[in-house]
């Protein structure tokens, strides 16, 4: 016989942001997870084209590049992270534009399973 633990809830979080609400260089929080969440998957969808130039980092709290750094976000595009994570405590995914952009709109989202978990027996 064979044991294995399954988790069974996941959620998908969902944020849109328009550029023009990120400063310049400052870590912008988006989406909180909790703690012990399983991190299967990350993407950024660029919805509406930034300015010329325009780059995006993602990460977590702990480290502001985890998930992808100097995204271009200047051209519409679709970035998925190749990293998954579980979160310790809980934490929050940030972005953070390398410069101001007066246009241009991204959608994050992510994919992750909370910690609960059934024993499965084959």
């Amino acid at each position: 016989r064979m044991k294995q633990r399954v988790k069974n809830i996941s959620y998908l979080t969902k944020v849109v942001l328009p550029l023009n609400d990120f400063e310049a260089n400052v870590a912008k929080e988006v989406i909180a997870l909790p703690s012990n969440a399983e991190v299967i998957h990350l993407d950024i969808e660029v919805l509406e084209a930034g300015v010329a130039g325009t780059t995006l980092d993602v990460g977590l709290d702990s480290e502001a590049e985890f998930f992808g750094n100097d995204l271009d976000v200047a051209t519409k595009n679709y970035y998925k992270s190749a990293r998954g994570t579980t979160t310790r405590d809980i934490s929050k995914i940030t972005t953070r534009l390398n410069q101001l952009s007066n246009q241009g709109q991204i959608s994050v989202r992510v994919h992750y399973f909370m910690p609960s978990e059934y024993m499965f027996e084959f």
